[in-house]
């Protein structure tokens, strides 16, 4: 993807945001009551726009457009050609601040790989910057990305900041886990929670995209994505479809898998060079194996043939969770353990298989 590309399918730089309409009504009206909370916390699945719909309520701000009767973010600055758009998306409007993990090797850094934590040295710009008059009179809005990444240096700086805040200020935390933040940051934030998209929503994204997809992919990617437009672009970019179809074939019936395709499958996603499509797969497994623990707890049948078909009710439920708690140990520790991609897939195959065989 090129540069320009990037910049453009990034949160920052997307025009609209498909499927939270509720959530953009309820902000407008937030900012067009004249009692806008200080703090908010988006909180959501990954790459659903939760970023997206923070860069979006900040331009709606930056360009002083406010209603009382606003039902959605539209205004002025929405404008690709807008002024406010264009310092956003370049992430140089004066009044703006986002506060992120570095990526590898940002500032000079030897890392191959991007920091855990967010760093305290990033949300110590935030005081200072706060501190300042805004350009034009409005509001000065910070962005904090990734919040469940702070640690609890920077977690402790952020605090401080949400404590005493200045007039006319704006805090948007965003988080896939907002647990994973102290109870007293979280007390300290009106919270908007975010859904996955619907497949009408998602169908709509596509069509938006203008992105040249045949049919049938088409409603493949839309299944596989799970209402994540972020995670349909990662498909795409890593041509993830075809590890799909290995994935359909490998677990067309558990009880008697291809290990030939097992270990093929596990070789070519343990290369260094297809993190991102290990990721994915460890992603499409996870979704595949909460659906079929979803449709056995409601006693749905053969809903997810493959996946533990050999038991019914309570046995095949059981056995489900079994794979379930294994496999969340085995995908935690390939993250943040650097455990063997190889060895992590072929023991979750073994699990799966061996939960279809018990008697």
């Amino acid at each position: 993807m090129s540069d320009a590309e990037s910049k453009e399918r990034s949160p920052a730089g997307q025009q609209q945001v498909f499927g939270h309409r509720e959530a953009e009504r309820l902000l407008a009206q937030a900012a067009g009551s004249g009692r806008l909370a200080h703090a908010w916390l988006f909180c959501g699945p990954e790459g659903i726009g939760k970023a997206s719909l923070a860069y979006r309520f900040a331009r709606y701000l930056l360009c002083g457009h406010r209603s009382p009767s606003a039902e959605s973010l539209d205004s002025p600055g929405q404008d690709p050609n807008s002024r406010e758009f264009r310092l956003v998306a370049g992430d140089a409007h004066p009044d703006l601040l986002t506060v992120r993990r570095p990526e590898a090797g940002e500032g000079g850094s030897r890392s191959a790989k991007r920091p855990l934590d967010l760093p305290v040295e990033q949300v110590r710009k935030i005081p200072s910057f706060l501190s300042l008059s805004a350009s034009e009179g409005g509001w000065r809005i910070v962005i904090v990305d990734e919040a469940d990444r702070l640690n609890r240096n920077s977690a402790n700086a952020l605090l401080k900041v949400l404590e005493e805040p200045p007039e006319r200020t704006l805090l948007v935390l965003v988080t896939v886990t907002p647990g994973r933040l102290v109870p007293t940051i979280r007390s300290r934030c009106r919270r908007l929670d975010l859904r996955r998209l619907s497949d009408d929503d998602m169908d709509e994204w596509l069509e938006q995209s203008g992105l040249q997809i045949s049919a049938d992919d088409r409603k493949t990617l839309v299944k596989l994505s799970n209402g994540s437009p972020g995670r349909l672009c990662r498909l795409l970019e890593n041509d993830a479809l075809s590890t799909a179809r290995q994935l359909d074939e490998i677990l067309a019936e558990s009880g008697s898998m291809d290990w030939s395709a097992i270990h093929k499958l596990s070789e070519n996603l343990a290369r260094p060079t297809a993190d991102a499509n290990f990721e994915l797969t460890v992603q499409m497994l996870s979704d595949r194996l909460e659906a079929a623990i979803r449709d056995s707890a409601r006693g749905r049948e053969n809903v997810n043939r493959g996946i533990v078909t050999s038991a019914e009710g309570t046995a095949q439920l059981d056995r489900l969770m079994q794979v379930w708690d294994k496999a969340r140990d085995l995908f935690a520790a390939a993250k943040f353990a650097n455990l063997d991609k190889r060895t992590v897939l072929i023991q979750f195959f073994a699990a799966l298989e061996g939960a279809a065989k018990a008697r």
